[in-house]
């Protein structure tokens, strides 16, 4: 967690590990399964602990993604393809996503609450600032909500799933922070690692909890404005109406050009067809012809020319030119099929080497998570020790001044 100055308002992630762990911490069972009470833990005051929201978080899968998976189940033609259990899939990935996420959420410090008085509005505003999450945060649903009043600091802890909508591949709805983050509004400008869509979100969320605690009268230091303008629930609905709006027609045309390529391979193939059997008429024209010229001739002149009727030559000379017709009919109609076939193979080659592009980069990206996880480390404990060092360099000046005003008093 990361501290801040007396007044100020706190939301950090939480770095304790997810799971069993977590939710032993949340939901205070650790006598339950024999585990000694944390010092930190009072738990003569534990009965004063609220649990606002406590969902299972398989139950809490099957209710959220249970329709995608089962539509993109449908369409798996291959077992191996198909997603058993959503959950599972997510706990598995190596993509860097996590089953669900954890924040704190506190106003003050444990010297703030020397009074009873200050612990009850604090968790007042706790329970204000929840009542109003998921209706402010239309992508993340709340899985659990913990208000801890048994320790130094009233505080709360928020369990919640980022679900993220309109994929055109894999899932329609999926488990994604940054892509959730998103279409709530948070779009960074020059986005980099330090200025992302979950910081811009936190910020806005430091805001929102800063004015609760400032309506129930507790003191708020001013927080550094955020650089996005918070969006209302029907702003928001505008804002995802267009982008999946947007989703939508890229989908359409997709599946239009899909279409518009089997109506061209259906097109190509009948005109095939077709020539095949202007072949087939060809032969059966040239065999017509031979027949012809077996007629015998009506007489021979003194020279020895042969004489045929009339209606003889007109349709030897009829046959001729459809034979000639249906020879040169047949020749495009062969070349046409040729080259639609070679496009055919064109393109799956291109889809093949595209297939194996994302290979590739997956791979890379696979190589690349570790090497994440360590600087995402380390900036917390970058973060921590910039904290301890302004928290120290302040205690020193606190000291120095201590002791010019004892100097003073000495002389």
């Amino acid at each position: 967690m990361l501290k801040k100055k007396k007044g100020g308002v706190l939301m950090g992630r939480v770095s304790m590990p997810q799971g069993k762990g977590s939710q032993m911490h949340n939901r205070r069972e650790y006598e339950e399964i024999g585990k000694p009470i944390p010092d930190n833990i009072d738990g003569s005051k534990s009965s004063e602990n609220i649990i606002l929201v406590d969902k299972d978080i398989r139950d809490a899968y099957r209710e959220i993604f249970s329709s995608a998976l089962e539509k993109y189940n449908s369409k798996q033609k291959r077992a191996d393809r198909k997603i058993v259990d959503y959950l599972d899939h997510i706990q598995k990935s190596k993509n860097g996503e996590k089953p669900f996420y954890e924040d704190v959420v506190q106003w003050g410090s444990k010297d703030d609450f020397q009074t009873p008085q200050m612990r009850e509005r604090a968790k007042e505003a706790l329970v204000k600032y929840v009542e109003g999450f998921e209706e402010r945060n239309p992508n993340l649903k709340l899985i659990g909500a913990y208000i801890h009043m048994d320790e130094a600091s009233p505080h709360l802890h928020l369990d919640y799933v980022p679900v993220a909508y309109g994929y055109s591949r894999g899932l329609e709805i999926r488990n994604s922070l940054d892509k959730a983050m998103k279409q709530m509004g948070f779009q960074p400008e020059n986005e980099s690692r330090k200025n992302n869509a979950t910081k811009l979100w936190k910020e806005n969320e430091r805001v929102v909890f800063g004015q609760v605690c400032r309506d129930l009268g507790l003191e708020v230091e001013p927080e550094r404005k955020s650089e996005r303008k918070s969006l209302t629930v029907d702003e928001y609905k505008e804002a995802r109406d267009e982008m999946l709006g947007h989703l939508e027609k890229e989908a359409d045309t997709a599946r239009q050009a899909a279409q518009d390529a089997r109506k061209e391979l259906r097109a190509v193939q009948d005109k095939a067809e077709a020539a095949e059997e202007r072949l087939r008429a060809a032969v059966a024209v040239s065999k017509g012809i031979q027949d012809v010229r077996q007629i015998s001739p009506v007489r021979r002149t003194l020279t020895g020319k042969e004489v045929y009727r009339p209606e003889d030559l007109r349709s030897l000379k009829t046959a001729a030119e459809l034979a000639k017709k249906a020879t040169w009919e047949r020749d495009m109609a062969i070349r046409a099929k040729e080259k639609a076939f070679d496009q055919v193979y064109s393109r799956d080659a291109m889809i093949d080497r595209l297939k194996e592009q994302v290979k590739d980069l997956q791979k890379q990206v696979d190589q690349l998570a570790p090497y994440k996880i360590f600087v995402e480390s380390f900036q917390q404990l970058r973060e921590h020790f910039q904290d301890w060092f302004i928290n120290w360099q302040k205690q020193r000046q606190e000291k120095r001044k201590d002791r010019s005003k004892k100097r003073g008093f000495e002389r």
